[in-house]
């Protein structure tokens, strides 16, 4: 008689060991002296709400609290019904009730109102810039790509570029590391570089990236929220045991977590329940008192700290949340290093002194580089007649006050004479202005078919000598050549 509803036992998608089952109590059968209720011979007393999850001999518990980062959707949708009901009605008429994947119902308007704390004006300003945000051309491809898996397989420079956030970037996600099913990103200090991986990606690029990744966790964690009945959120894991302050306080990342933080507040609101930093150092106060300058107050709130693994394994979020069976070694749980995404192990380092990127001297005179692309020879194509992808990148390797401009243009391959390549080689392409070194590169890419030249032309905009890096890369298939 205590158990008022019960969710059907279901198998979550990619974890068929994993059973949720969602049980409501109901308060009012219970009174003021609480009650207890048995389940998979645990006992929890005084639930309002609560959730299962039995795994593979790790059955466990969870109060319907904040600190475990899952809240009854049924008890939230009946407490904010009526501003709910308000932003839904006050939508726009062209605002469909599914877009590009995304359900624009009562639960996805819950979290603006629950990160607004209620002010139904904020969430529905909130709500409506979201979904105009959304519509982008950009962020549709990035949502759409995560929906149907396609993420890690995106054609040109994407596919060029991931492969080389690998050996720039620590961070990987890991399935099943919450007890919650909700989506775990963890970042290993010291098994990246953030230098050259500002040297290549364009600053846009790089928020983009951030933005995938939470587009990733937001349709995992909504997912797994419509199924379980509870609002979950990810988590996030920094061990910064082998970080230097120089790595915590790269400024070209801290300018584009800046940007990331202030637009997922807007656009991913309750998605980011806890953000740790494990075995932390004595000087990461001064990289904290740091961070306040760029990071919202909000995301600042989310930090805990812990200076050891044993310290963060005796904390209750720890307890509650993680998952030991399945994370790695290094943070204290099963997983051995062999086992690990290849970014978790620092393999795919560059070793010293290796950058993908050319260094050169731009002096006075303009700085021509090119690439004849041959499909059928020089990047594994198949055809002659394939598409081939080019990727460009261009960054400042000197700081301070120098300026430069960079073209790159495309075109057939001559046929004929070598006038007919020199005309082509001197013809005007338009230049667009490199970005300081504080501002990390400019780059972009294009499609191509059949034999064509492309080219980069350096210019000094500023008088003095200084130091630039490139890379012009070409790729058929999977293979890359420049």
């Amino acid at each position: 008689s205590d158990v008022l509803h019960a969710l059907t036992t279901t198998q979550y998608s990619g974890n068929p060991w994993f059973l949720l089952v969602s049980v409501q109590l109901s308060a009012q059968h219970h009174g003021s002296g609480g009650s207890t209720f048995v389940v998979n011979d645990r006992v929890c007393s005084e639930i309002d709400g609560l959730i299962c999850m039995v795994g593979l001999g790790f059955p466990t518990l969870f109060c319907d609290n904040g600190s475990h980062h899952v809240m009854a959707v049924t008890d939230l949708l009946a407490e904010y019904r009526s501003a709910i009901v308000t932003i839904l009605n006050s939508l726009p008429t062209d605002t469909d009730a599914s877009d590009n994947g995304t359900l624009y119902d009562e639960i996805f308007v819950l979290r603006f109102i629950l990160s607004a704390r209620g002010k139904v004006q904020q969430a529905r300003e909130n709500v409506l810039q979201c979904i105009q945000w959304r519509r982008q051309e950009r962020m549709r491809r990035i949502i759409n790509d995560v929906a149907d898996g396609s993420f890690a397989r995106h054609q040109g420079h994407q596919r060029w570029y991931q492969h080389q956030v690998q050996r720039c970037q620590s961070a990987s996600d890991i399935p099943n590391g919450l007890k919650t099913g909700g989506f775990l990103l963890l970042v290993r200090g010291g098994c990246g570089d953030l230098n050259i991986f500002h040297d290549l990606c364009p600053r846009s690029e790089a928020v983009w990236l951030q933005v995938a990744v939470r587009e990733l966790a937001f349709q995992h964690n909504d997912k797994l929220t419509r199924m379980s009945g509870m609002l979950t959120k990810m988590s996030i894991v920094l061990d910064v045991k082998h970080s230097s302050i120089a790595d915590l306080t790269n400024k070209r990342e801290s300018k584009v977590n800046s940007i990331v933080s202030r637009l997922a507040e807007v656009h991913y609101p309750q998605l980011v329940g806890t953000i740790c930093i494990l075995n932390a150092p004595l000087w990461i106060s001064a990289v904290l008192t740091f961070a306040k300058a760029f990071m919202s107050r909000r995301t600042m709130d989310k930090i805990c700290i812990h200076r050891t693994t044993d310290a963060m394994w005796r904390s209750e979020w720890a307890k509650n949340l993680l998952c030991a069976e399945h994370l790695p070694n290094f943070i204290g749980g099963s997983v051995p290093d062999a086992a690990l995404p290849r970014p978790l192990t620092g393999e795919l380092l560059y070793k010293t002194n290796e950058h993908p990127m050319t260094t050169v001297v731009l002096g006075a005179a303009p700085l021509q580089f090119f690439v004849d692309v041959q499909p059928s020879e020089q990047v594994g194509a198949g055809d002659p007649g394939d598409d081939v992808a080019v990727y460009w990148a261009v960054s400042m390797a000197d700081k301070g006050k120098h300026s430069a401009q960079v073209a790159f243009e495309h075109r057939p391959l001559p046929t004929d004479t070598e006038g007919e390549s020199e005309r082509w080689m001197h013809s005007p392409p338009r230049a667009v202005v490199v970005p300081p070194y504080a501002d990390g590169a400019v780059g972009g890419e294009c499609t191509v078919h059949g034999p064509t030249r492309v080219a980069l032309t350096l210019t000094n905009t500023s008088g003095s000598s200084f130091r630039m890096r490139y890379l012009l890369t070409a790729s058929g298939g999977d293979e890359w050549s420049g």
